[in-house]
């Protein structure tokens, strides 16, 4: 996967800008690790917000013009 942000035939950034990823530790023994972040055992939810995908896990891309609000980890409300 190309991870560098591209920019269009018009040498603009076009939309997505931004993509999320949101995960949760299905067990109280279980941790979650990716590159540069590490979530203790319990229940713990974690939203990411990135520029560009930064694993070849299922980012949602952002719509445009899209704001969430993220409240203890998840995406409390999202408004396109």
């Amino acid at each position: 996967m190309d991870r560098a942000r591209c920019a269009s035939a018009t040498g603009r950034i076009e939309a997505p800008g931004l993509f999320r990823l949101s995960q949760q530790c299905k067990a109280p023994e279980q941790s979650l690790q990716a590159d540069g972040i590490s979530v203790e055992p319990g229940f713990q939810a974690v939203t990411l917000i990135a520029s560009v995908p930064l694993s070849d896990a299922l980012w949602q891309p952002f719509a445009e013009g899209e704001v969430v609000a993220v409240a203890a980890g998840s995406v409390s409300a999202a408004l396109a």
